[in-house]
């Protein structure tokens, strides 16, 4: 885990040190079901970190959280897909070309994350608030190279009009090696939620997240702004 995200979370706590009597990490709507949508930047960690690029993620779920439960049920759907560092594109074609084996020009990789977490924060019915949460998932992830090249496009016709786009050959991107993988994964987070008027929430998450990929663990942290209603 590097230091970047051991800074996040100082800096949550510090938010909710600032004013602790005022904390409500659980929605006040008076139901037990809140939907939500997240979105922020994924920061690859560890080996993973050493081939791919920061980038872009996001999910969306539910939370199940009566009002008598100390901790509440949250379980979402991630998505990330992060592109290979130009380093390691370079990395490679040095050594296709010289084995004469010609060259790439990119790659990534895609990552599909369905999770169910534990969810604990304090609820004194105030607008600020903090919680931690822990869990596990089932996580699907591939990885492509790519390559420039000639590729063809097929017609496409609407079926109601009978007016058609040609086909034709031009210039696209080539998949030349694909592999994939279905894996059990593990995380845990905090996050600092601020409460609207209506009862819903804006919160800011940060997740250590770990895939028991073979033969090194894909390891990553997502930190996202997200929406709850």
């Amino acid at each position: 885990m590097k230091n970047r995200f051991v800074f996040f979370l100082l800096g949550l706590a510090l938010v909710c040190a600032w004013n602790p009597a005022e904390a409500g990490a659980r929605p006040d709507k008076g139901k037990d079901i809140f939907g939500h949508l997240a979105t922020g930047w994924l920061m690859p960690e560890g080996d993973f970190g050493t081939v791919t690029d920061d980038d872009w993620s996001l999910n969306g779920g539910v939370l199940y959280w009566p009002e008598d439960w100390a901790i509440g049920l949250n379980f979402d759907l991630a998505y990330s897909k992060s592109d290979l560092k130009r380093s390691v594109v370079n990395a490679i074609n040095q050594q296709l070309m010289g084995m004469g084996a010609g060259s790439i020009t990119g790659g990534h990789a895609e990552i599909w994350g369905l999770n169910a977490n534990g969810v604990w924060g304090p609820d004194t019915n105030g607008p600020i608030g903090f919680y931690l949460t822990a869990g596990v998932g089932l996580d699907y992830v591939q990885g492509k190279i790519t390559d420039n090249g000639l590729v063809y496009y097929p017609p496409i016709c609407d079926p109601w009009l009978w007016w058609c786009i040609p086909g034709g050959v031009g210039p696209g991107t080539i998949v030349v090696l694909s592999e994939d993988t279905t894996e059990f994964s593990w995380n845990a987070g905090v996050g600092v939620t601020f409460e609207l008027s209506s009862g819903s929430q804006i919160f800011v998450e940060a997740r250590y997240e770990t895939i028991e990929t073979s033969p090194r663990e894909t390891e990553y942290i997502p930190v996202v702004v997200g929406y709850r209603w």
